[in-house]
């Protein structure tokens, strides 16, 4: 019964209102979380690098561990940014250690754009809700342009799903693996920031799909990747986390791969669902916030695309795509060009939203 309403779930979701966990409480937030100071099972990868970021040695192991500390990305940002700051002085004893795992994090990243990786950075806004029900205001608080330590926990988590998947390979162990199987030209490699490359990098890219053989993930920069970092989280990652737990134990995976493959199935659908929501529920948040701000606000655009009659547009601050007349825009609308939009009629529960006017001047750019 537990796995199943933790199959329903198939994820954890984080939205403004709410955090929904995937698995209960008692067991995603106490039992099995790496909360500093007492003991924790783990699965522990076991890894050795040389000076370059390449792989030296790498196994897996059970064992209970106890964290240490418990760091917050503010205290290590702030920290990284700044040794002399008062961040840096709370975490002083793993500050040198934080400064060896951010160079780490880099050589990891080059090393990824090297092997072809095609990586999109957003900087998503902190959604913060204030109020209850029909007086609920929303903020918006633009997302940091630099963020190292989160840097570090993304580039190491990306490693140990990718080694991971190699792992396994090597062992006729079946896993659940995130694929993104498609041939791009060279010129889509690299990191992509501006809103207008990142709509013509996404054009090119397949949604990433659940896939029982191994395959190219190119977003990632691999030839197989499977996610085991986020168990507690995400479904996918629990379940190949028992498959290498059950090897560790027994020599042999708990599912086969005609297991996986009908479990696959019924997953991607659950996924499906629970993407929709954390892909539409901050966008209604967005929304909302744009309607209070009223329609007398100019905010800064950037041109995504065109097409005959149609143009669009992203808004950075919010990070929303928007689409207009061509007739409210002068004869320049090259993506990339930045300008000023009113936008209004504004409706959240059914996701829509007009642009009113805009402007697109030459002392914008």
């Amino acid at each position: 019964e537990l796995d199943k309403a933790v199959f329903s779930r198939a994820s954890s979701l984080y939205l403004p209102e709410a955090t929904l966990h995937m698995l209960p409480l008692p067991l995603g937030t106490e039992i099995y979380s790496l909360k500093a100071g007492g003991s924790r099972p783990a699965l522990v990868l076991n890894l050795e690098l040389n000076p370059e970021g390449d792989m030296e040695s790498m196994d897996f192991s059970l064992a209970d561990i106890t964290v240490a500390a418990n760091l917050s990305y503010e205290d290590c940002e702030a920290a990284l940014a700044d040794a002399a700051s008062p961040s840096a002085e709370k975490i002083r004893d793993y500050l040198p250690m934080l400064k060896t795992a951010g160079e780490l994090a880099e050589k990891l990243k080059l090393r990824r754009l090297k092997n072809g990786a095609v990586i999109i950075e957003r900087n998503d806004p902190e959604i913060i809700l204030r109020g209850e029900g029909a007086d609920t205001v929303v903020e918006m608080l633009p997302a940091p342009k630099d963020a190292p330590a989160q840097g570090i926990v993304s580039e190491f988590m990306l490693l140990a799903n990718t080694l991971a998947a190699d792992w396994a390979a090597q062992r006729g162990v079946p896993l659940i693996h995130r694929t993104q199987d498609v041939a791009v030209p060279p010129e889509y490699y690299g990191v992509w920031k501006e809103p207008h490359d990142i709509a013509r990098v996404v054009k090119a890219l397949p949604q990433a799909a659940l896939s029982v053989p191994p395959r190219p993930h190119v977003g990632v920069g691999s030839q197989a990747y499977a996610t085991i970092s986020s168990p507690l989280r995400r479904y996918c990652d629990l379940i190949n986390e028992a498959q290498i737990l059950a090897f560790l134990r027994t020599g042999a995976p708990a599912y086969d791969k005609s297991e996986l493959i009908r479990l696959v199935d019924q997953l991607s659908a659950r996924l499906d669902a629970v993407s929709q929501v954390q892909r539409f529920r901050p966008r209604y948040w967005k929304l909302l916030y744009l309607r209070q701000q009223g329609d007398k606000v100019w905010h800064e655009a950037v041109i995504t695309d065109e097409t005959d009659t149609t143009v669009f547009l992203s808004l950075p601050l919010v990070q929303i795509l928007l689409r207009g007349k061509r007739s409210l825009f002068d004869d320049r609308t090259e993506p990339g060009r930045r300008c000023l939009v009113r936008v209004g009629k504004i409706n959240p529960v059914s996701n829509d939203i007009q642009i009113l006017e805009t402007r697109c001047s030459e002392d914008l750019e």
